[in-house]
């Protein structure tokens, strides 16, 4: 009997449901793959609004969107693309592979690794839903240069920089799993130097999101 059919048979009944114990699971796969789902979810997302603003600046006179719409359109295209599509399906592959490669029975502390989970999440759906706040969609840039993203005139602005506050937490707390997982969980005998490229670079990227992640939050 494997961890994930011992851990259903052992959960309350609301637990046992196929949707339930992907939602709540603690499983390292289960989550890697969340956060890829989400990161497709906006790389898509993403290339669909990248596609409308490369359409509008293929001409000199073209009027796909207007002036105010193409500044918001390029906001959010590079949000996605980058916070919510490269950045969770990076997180993503590296929660679900580096414990395999490792040798290791599972991540260090899975409810950690789920509660960062959750936090990109909700962080990835207030940026997707900024685009709709009343008083007009971000137009900040993706790189949220102030004052623009302060404006209190445009409440998507603050939607967008609160999602992405919830996106950088939960790649923190993930990050901190991560790092934690490759010095604690590794198999008896795999040295630094025999690690595999993959989880080498994982743990570089790890490393990079403690010291970026804070800069972000704060």
């Amino acid at each position: 009997m494997n961890a994930d059919t011992s851990t259903a048979t052992s959960a309350p009944h609301w637990l046992r449901g196929r949707i339930a114990r992907r939602i709540f699971s603690t499983d390292h796969k289960q989550l890697g793959l969340v956060w890829v789902v989400v990161g497709v979810f906006g790389l898509v997302i993403g290339g669909v609004l990248a596609l409308v603003a490369a359409l509008q600046t293929a001409s000199a006179d073209a009027s796909v969107v207007g002036e105010g719409t193409f500044a918001s359109l390029t906001t959010m295209e590079g949000t996605l693309l980058t916070s919510v599509g490269l950045l969770p399906i990076a997180l993503g592959l590296a929660l679900a592979i580096v414990p395999l490669q490792i040798g290791a029975r599972g991540i260090a502390s899975p409810t950690l690794a789920a509660a960062g989970l959750w936090f990109g999440v909700v962080g990835s759906l207030a940026v997707v839903l900024s685009s709709f706040a009343s008083g007009d969609a971000p137009r900040s840039s993706w790189t949220s240069f102030p004052p623009a993203v302060l404006d209190p005139t445009r409440p998507g602005e603050s939607v967008r920089l609160m999602g992405l506050l919830l996106i950088a937490l939960g790649a923190l707390l993930t990050a901190v799993v991560l790092v934690l997982t490759l010095r604690a969980r590794r198999a008896p005998g795999m040295s630094d130097d025999r690690l595999p490229v993959f989880s080498y670079a994982a743990g570089i990227f790890a490393a990079a999101l403690l010291v970026l992640a804070p800069l972000a939050i704060v």
